[in-house]
């Protein structure tokens, strides 16, 4: 995903976000498989694949925007309205690009986090919500440093996906997790 591509996906989540609440539940996904596969999936929806509003198991989610890009949440008032920034408590975001699944994101929220809800979603080398950078480290030793404070990036093969975790306070609080359809990520 080149520096535009990014721009549309990340462009696609602040629209989401300013949008006010639609009428659906505040629900985080249920599917039948919690696990995180940096660089390939997130509860069994793959990174490039076709890109789907309601993907199998995961529910109504809480909004839509311009079928592009859907987020979860686990409150009712957690998307920000007009201007404001920060999703409150956790959620779980899909968004695409050119109708595949572009990127994924699941973090414990920027206000009010709270780590609790997202348990059971971790990797299959046991990173999950709450864990420390070392324990991170343990399990992916080639995560390498971001560009953003308290950001380890661990890159797919040839650098065509690349999935960010997002440490506060030294604790793990989202996962990010991008295609790089056109060649190098390059993006913080």
């Amino acid at each position: 995903m080149n520096h535009r591509s990014v721009a549309v996906v990340l462009g696609a989540i602040a629209l989401l976000c300013s949008a006010a609440v639609g009428t659906a539940s505040a629900k985080l996904p249920t599917p039948s498989s919690t696990r995180i596969v940096p660089n390939v999936s997130l509860g069994g929806v793959a990174l490039g694949t076709t890109w789907v509003s309601r993907p199998a198991g995961w529910g109504a989610p809480t909004d839509c925007n311009r079928n592009v890009a859907c987020v979860w949440t686990a409150r009712s008032d957690a998307l920000p309205k007009g201007n404001a920034r920060g999703i409150t408590g956790p959620f779980v975001l899909s968004a695409s690009q050119n109708g595949k699944v572009a990127f994924l994101a699941i973090g414990v929220g920027e206000k009010s986090p709270d780590p609790r809800a997202l348990r059971k979603w971790q990797t299959a080398k046991g990173v999950g919500f709450g864990d420390t950078v070392s324990t991170l480290r343990r399990a992916y030793p080639s995560a390498s440093k971001g560009r953003v404070r308290g950001q380890y990036v661990l890159w797919g093969a040839g650098r065509r996906t690349r999935t960010n975790f997002r440490f506060t306070n030294g604790k793990l609080a989202n996962v990010e997790l991008f295609s790089c359809s056109t060649g190098n990520c390059t993006v913080n």
